[in-house]
């Protein structure tokens, strides 16, 4: 199947191309400059790229600024047969997620979301998404989901944002996925009753908050990411139950 690149403005959004290798190259690069670099430093390399070997198997939605020809923002989406090769999505990870790889659905998992620093007030994120969102349509696609992380490796300092994501946004149906492992807690921290709701929303990143506003709900149990410095949240969103309005207004 083929989709066509979005034209707006100085912006082409569109597949990467995988019979370039320079195209996948720019991609590890700009990861590398824009995550490793800001964030995570103890994985620093030679090379300066930020290396997957799921890069190889999956799709990359690209962002290139046409006055320059550099790519500038990607988001990375697999479906179930782009990850057979490995034997798993990487979320499979931190969440068992064996309901919803089994349901007779399409899946997608969403990962490495990057835009470089000096574009991220621009429009090339919610470009990626409406790109996206075509991709979805063309597929057939019903669930999106990944995670999404809080930073720093404290799960109980955000046990208030945690604690508001499960009383109030936990997936409520056979396709809820509980975090694993021993790096995994659950999220109900604070009892309800003892709730600050502001103080909760200040402690959700906005990314997070934004894949709420969609419609998004989230799995049992936060997984802390120590290599990445993170606390990491499953995300899920239904396609047949989202915030379609809110979504279409955003692109």
């Amino acid at each position: 199947m083929t989709i066509k690149p979005l034209l707006v403005g100085q912006f082409e959004i569109r597949l990467l191309d995988k019979t370039n290798p320079k195209e996948l190259e720019d991609v590890q690069r700009m990861r590398y400059q824009e995550i490793v670099l800001e964030y995570n430093q103890e994985n620093l390399n030679e090379m300066g790229t930020d290396y997957s070997p799921y890069d190889q198997y999956c799709d990359h939605i690209i962002a290139i600024d046409s006055k320059t020809q550099e790519i500038v923002g990607t988001y990375r989406v697999m479906q179930k047969h782009h990850v057979e090769p490995l034997g798993g999505f990487l979320t499979e990870a931190e969440y068992d997620i064996t309901s919803l790889k089994n349901s007779p659905y399409q899946i997608l998992e969403l990962g490495r979301a990057v835009v470089k620093k000096e574009y991220r007030g621009s429009i090339v994120l919610k470009l990626i998404w409406k790109f996206l969102f075509q991709y979805v349509e063309e597929y057939q696609i019903r669930f999106l989901f990944g995670t999404a992380s809080f930073y720093g490796t404290d799960p109980f300092a955000y046990r208030y944002g945690l604690s508001l994501l499960y009383h109030n946004y936990l997936i409520d149906n056979e396709y809820c996925p509980k975090a694993i492992g021993e790096s995994s807690g659950s999220m109900n921290m604070v009892e309800l009753e003892e709730l600050d709701s502001q103080k909760a929303m200040d402690e959700i990143p906005s990314l997070i908050k934004g894949y709420l506003a969609m419609g998004a709900k989230v799995g049992d149990g936060y997984f802390v990411d120590f290599p990445f410095k993170s606390v990491d949240v499953f995300i899920l969103l239904d396609l047949f139950n989202f915030n379609e309005a809110y979504v279409r207004r955003l692109f």
